[in-house]
């Protein structure tokens, strides 16, 4: 991301960043990539700081952006 920022504001070009919010790596998320395996414990309130800590990192590292485009949970997830 370092590079491409830096890369990006060399050349004037507007950068953006996705970020999915559907991660199964973190044992905080409260699914799997696709939304096939439920967590039996999962904590969205720990999770929703962990994206906002993330979030506010990359806007200061990396910005100023022009979007920061977020995946969303899928609404069959209870």
């Amino acid at each position: 991301m370092k590079e491409l920022a830096e890369a990006c504001r060399k050349e004037g070009i507007a950068l953006g960043f996705y970020h999915s919010t559907v991660i199964g790596t973190t044992p905080i998320s409260v699914t799997s990539p696709g939304g096939t395996v439920k967590r039996e414990t999962s904590n969205l309130n720990r999770y929703t700081e962990y994206l906002k800590d993330q979030s506010v990192e990359i806007i200061k590292k990396y910005g100023p952006l022009l979007v920061m485009w977020y995946d969303v949970l899928n609404n069959s997830i209870q």
